[in-house]
């Protein structure tokens, strides 16, 4: 009879660590599919805002282009951040530029 508790407790345990395995595997794909979306907005707010800036000449629409663009960069990173700390570090630099980026666009508009 202890033997019988025993494999079947192997088998309950085995189940349920597979059933959590497909959990977390779920949700590192939700994760995953949430980092890419965010990127990819990101990437085609950057190409709005050279278009606007640089082709359009439009400073002011450029400007509340990029500050969604500051935004979205800050998502991007704290979405980064729950995949794991070293990713975090490397994607600190992109709201920093885009910080950058936003007070110079923010300078030019005032200048002019």
């Amino acid at each position: 009879m202890a033997a019988e508790l025993s494999f079947s407790h192997c088998v309950e345990r085995y189940i349920s660590s597979d059933v959590c395995y497909a959990v977390q595997r779920s949700q590192q794909k939700r994760r995953a599919k949430a980092v890419f979306v965010t990127a990819a907005v990101n990437g085609v707010l950057n190409v709005v805002w050279c278009l606007t800036f640089f082709t359009l000449r439009q400073i002011f629409p450029a400007l509340a282009v990029i500050l969604v663009n500051l935004t979205a960069s800050v998502l991007l990173v704290l979405q980064v951040r729950r995949n794991g700390k070293l990713w975090f570090y490397v994607m600190l630099i992109y709201p920093v530029w885009i910080t950058l980026a936003t007070a110079l666009n923010g300078a030019i508009w005032i200048l002019n």
